[in-house]
């Protein structure tokens, strides 16, 4: 979850569209434009009797879709709509639909190719598969307000990861109003995910995506982060609320051949010529074409499908009763990809 904000007055003209990130692989909220057209073009070559064989998955799909968006909008309504005017935008992460990899381009403005050719601290990060990977925002946001002619801009920027750390913020709010942008980096929602499947507490708590959203909510209901976002709608910020990517529920696994230098992640991995079904994933060895880093010699890149997981053939059991029914990210899915731009408005 990020949140930037910018002073709505007289002395800063200029706008977060900057920070969207757009891909030759999925685009960003200008192509939505084409949402309709693209509708109607694949309209042209669907089966009628194909249809009406799926007729049940596709109802269920539909129900689905209405439910959720009637739970998305009306949560943030109830909660968010009596103190500011919200409009919501469309946008789709890139590939791999990870940290490292999507914040990085948000903050930055450039594609994975690019920021680790800029950054060589970067690149070297992800050769060495670091724990974090997410080091230079800071560095790199500035950097993107200096190339879109804004240097001039006052920037606050701060991670936080535990509530504590919130609290602190909010303390000291006051001390950091007096800039241009104010830049927060939010992982508790990341964090639920990735812990979930380490904690049986968790798994009880959060069986499922219900059991996820609601977990999310009361968490926002007690947190420090409603008093920072009326703090800064009373100071008039324009707020903008956006995630780097989604969540999967990921239920099969797919064993992958790979050596130890390749990288940990669950729906994603690069290394040395690494292999997996096709089924399962998409393998990418055209780097460029996915604006994706080369990492080291024959390097190559493999993206979850559907709901699959990556799990070696050593202790593949084990790995697979861990990380089954667990959120991860990364991979291509539309729970992953498609995000939720949020403009919040003090009315």
């Amino acid at each position: 979850l990020s949140i930037l904000t910018g002073v709505h007055s007289a002395r800063l003209s200029f706008r977060v569209v900057p920070i969207t990130v757009s891909s030759p692989v999925c685009s960003s909220a200008p192509g939505a434009y084409w949402s309709s057209f693209l509708l109607f073009a694949g309209s042209l070559h669907v089966d009628i009797n194909d249809l009406l064989e799926q007729r049940l998955i596709i109802s269920i799909l539909a129900t689905f879709g209405v439910v959720f968006s009637t739970f998305l909008v009306g949560t943030i309504t109830y909660y968010l709509l009596g103190l500011f005017s919200i409009q919501i935008d469309p946008s789709i992460s890139i590939l791999p639909s990870a940290t490292p990899f999507a914040r990085n381009s948000i903050f930055s403005g450039l594609f994975p190719d690019e920021f680790c050719k800029k950054y060589p601290d970067q690149l070297k990060s992800m050769k060495l598969d670091e724990s974090s990977l997410n080091n230079y925002e800071n560095e790199f946001l500035k950097d993107q307000l200096t190339r879109n002619a804004l240097s001039e801009k006052s920037l606050h920027y701060y991670k936080i990861w535990i509530a504590s750390e919130g609290q602190k913020f909010l303390s000291k709010i006051n001390n950091y109003l007096n800039n241009d942008l104010i830049a927060i980096v939010v992982n508790f929602v990341d964090q639920l995910a990735h812990r979930r499947s380490e904690s049986d507490v968790l798994q009880e708590m959060v069986p499922n995506e219900i059991g996820y959203r609601q977990a999310v909510r009361v968490w926002y209901e007690n947190s420090w982060i409603r008093n920072v976002l009326s703090t800064l709608g009373q100071a008039g910020y324009k707020i903008v609320i956006t995630s780097d990517h989604g969540s999967l529920r990921v239920n099969r696994p797919a064993l992958v051949a790979a050596d130890k230098h390749s990288s940990s992640g669950i729906r994603y991995k690069y290394g040395r010529n690494i292999n997996v079904s096709n089924k399962s994933a998409i393998d990418v060895r055209d780097l460029s074409l996915y604006r994706l880093p080369d990492i080291g010699h024959q390097i190559n890149y493999i993206i979850a499908k559907e709901d699959f997981f990556f799990i070696y053939p050593n202790e593949q059991n084990k790995f697979k009763e861990q990380l089954q029914n667990s959120f991860q990210h990364g991979g291509v899915s539309m729970e992953e990809m498609l995000v939720p731009i949020f403009t919040l408005t003090q009315k």
